[in-house]
């Protein structure tokens, strides 16, 4: 088997994991509380399609938070912080697609279609271009002045990767409402409907699901056409699709406060329990993928963690 270097380090030595675990946790405690002192005292707006004028600041500050994690995430593959990194990437690049999921609807319904697909290739289109054919190769022939390493692949995504896979989710949101004629999407009424636990919960075993299956063929922690992650792939697009489908049904202007404390307490308790038994039960790193019991309970570690911390971070928004 495979496994890139944080996964070989992590299984190498119980008592530094069981520290970084420790230190993750706490990390992710501090990462909460945060969220949730950014979140608190601001009031919810008008749907963004509704008045373009207006702005949803918890939103606002769930993606400066999420910035802010993506800095720490590359911190953390410097210093070899490789619990953090793994409680980390468990939800806040899923959260990000979300947030971007739950725009996506009311910016399609105010541009329309031609409009709709300028924005995102000059959004999102031209400086993938500009890093990918500029930037990269002058990052890499400036390493290869200082360094005298051999230069590497000159023209990658790098970082861009989620930028690109972004636009490939708003271009398959684009072509469907081509495929239906375009049909006027419809917003929200002004009386959500309720989220409950139990379509949160069947939400996360099917996730769970999807993702077992999908690392049978795509591992976790082994790049595969320079994106980094694919192992998560179904929590991206799962996300993006459960962000368009909060925007419609109002959630994340209605979800209570008793859910999201209940999804930080599965969130700890799968951290817990889950976690070390898919990754430290059996030799090796059967967690990966492959089809493993093992990775069968890491999944379902990190769909109840990334729902659960994604619940936390919102229940302060309504």
């Amino acid at each position: 088997e495979q496994t890139g270097p944080a996964v070989q380090n992590l299984t190498s030595n119980l008592t530094i994991a069981a520290i970084g675990l420790g230190l993750g946790l706490i990390l992710l405690a501090l990462s909460c509380l945060l969220s949730c002192a950014l979140i608190e005292g601001n009031r919810p707006v008008s749907l963004p399609a509704e008045k373009p004028g207006k702005r949803l600041y918890f939103v606002d500050n769930l993606r400066t938070w999420m910035v802010i994690l993506v800095v720490l995430q590359h911190l953390g593959e410097i210093f070899g912080l490789y619990l953090f990194l793994m409680l980390n990437q468990a939800y806040f690049m899923g959260l990000l697609f979300l947030l971007s999921g739950y725009f996506t609807p009311g910016s399609y319904e105010r541009k329309g279609p031609s409009k709709f697909l300028m924005d995102r290739l000059l959004r999102l289109g031209i400086p993938t271009l500009v890093y990918v054919f500029i930037i990269r190769p002058l990052e890499v022939w400036g390493s290869h002045q200082i360094t005298h390493k051999p230069i590497g692949n000159l023209f990658a995504l790098d970082q861009m990767w989620f930028v690109v896979m972004l636009l490939v989710f708003d271009l398959g949101y684009l072509a469907w409402w081509t495929i239906v004629k375009n049909r006027p999407e419809r917003l929200a009424d002004d009386a959500p409907k309720e989220l409950t636990f139990a379509k949160v919960a069947l939400f996360m075993l099917t996730l769970a699901a999807a993702s077992y299956l999908l690392r049978i063929v795509l591992p976790y922690g082994i790049p595969v056409l320079e994106f980094p992650s694919l192992g998560y792939l179904a929590q991206y697009l799962s996300f993006f699709l459960i962000g368009m489908l909060a925007f419609r049904r109002g959630w994340l202007r209605s979800i209570p406060g008793s859910l999201g404390q209940l999804g930080f307490v599965l969130a700890v308790l799968a951290t817990v329990i889950l976690f070390p038994t898919a990754v430290f039960i059996g030799t090796g790193s059967k967690w990966i993928g492959y089809g493993s019991w093992q990775s069968a309970v890491f999944a379902l570690w990190d769909s109840i963690f990334a729902v659960g911390i994604s619940l936390a971070l919102d229940r302060k928004s309504t």
